[in-house]
């Protein structure tokens, strides 16, 4: 299997892994809330001595309607924060690459100026070396 293909099925996995976690909390979110309204509703119709029990069961339920709304209403901006982030750091991450591929290409071409001035100064030296050489050879005919 090609690379690709392994990250497709990976990213089908992880879709389908995140359906089934919105789908159990999404269940888990619709009892909870229908369970707490079923206890609400009678007892907001009975009268205060048979509320009672009802309130009990309502101030348990209450709570965790509070975590579900909680989650709900707090997943999102938090989702919004974390997009934000990811974007964020692609940048960061764009912005560091091409700093990089800059600075290589910089490196690269220092190098090959060296390259060069290395082999201007071994052209310079060898006219130099065949030039003394032939003073030297004008200076010993005299």
């Amino acid at each position: 299997m090609s690379p690709e293909s392994n990250n497709e099925i990976e990213q089908k996995g992880l879709s389908r892994l995140v359906w089934l976690k919105e789908g159990v909390a999404a269940t888990l979110a619709i009892l909870i809330v229908s369970a707490t309204l079923i206890f609400l509703i009678p007892s907001l119709t009975s009268s205060p001595a048979d509320s009672t029990s009802a309130q009990a069961i309502f101030a348990v339920l209450g709570g965790w309607g509070g975590v579900v709304i909680g989650y709900y209403f707090g997943r999102i901006p938090a989702e919004k924060a974390a997009d934000k982030a990811e974007k964020v750091a692609d940048a960061a991450r764009t912005e560091r690459d091409k700093a990089e591929r800059e600075t290589i290409s910089e490196i690269a071409a220092g190098s090959e100026k060296r390259a060069d001035y290395k082999k201007q100064i071994e052209e310079l030296s060898a006219a130099l070396d065949a030039a003394t050489e032939i003073i030297k050879k004008k200076a010993g005919n005299k």
